[in-house]
């Protein structure tokens, strides 16, 4: 039964971190268009991409389902280390922490976003930053007191 968690765990972690690159890859498309738009400096690639607003619903959607994907993810990892008893060391793995956080940051920037409280380059902005949070988590996992051990 453990097997299949931890199945489930990298399955749905490794999904959810290659959409999460998607949304990364779309928000800076949307941040190098901004730019152009706003220093009126429109080269040949400007003309090939979308536009910002349909830039915008990508990252929305790509987001959304690799949020969704990656906290099930994470859910389905405490599961696992529930069931090898290994949820108190996993508590302390800067990889799970640093996860866990830019998971919740990632929630409440969707909000945000759902709420209309904030659109655009704000919510952009904030998939890079959040993207850096997951990027240290991830090299994290090359610390010696990492239970990840560098996969």
């Amino acid at each position: 039964m453990a097997d299949r968690w931890l199945s489930l765990h990298i399955g749905l972690v490794v999904c959810g971190l290659m959409g999460l690159s998607f949304s990364l890859l779309v928000a800076f498309s949307y941040l190098w268009q901004s730019h152009q738009i706003k220093t009126k400096h429109l080269d040949e690639t400007f003309f090939h991409l979308p536009s910002l607003h349909l830039l915008d619903r990508i990252h929305f959607v790509s987001l959304t389902v690799s949020v969704v994907l990656f906290s099930l993810g994470l859910l389905s990892g405490a599961v696992w280390a529930q069931n090898i008893h290994e949820a108190k060391d996993a508590i302390k793995d800067p990889m799970v922490i640093l996860s866990a956080v830019a998971c919740l940051l990632y929630w409440l920037l969707l909000i945000a976003r759902m709420s209309a409280m904030s659109q655009g380059t704000k919510v952009i902005m904030g998939t890079v930053l959040i993207s850096v949070l997951l990027v240290i988590g991830v090299v994290s996992s090359y610390c010696p007191m990492s239970l990840h051990r560098g996969f």
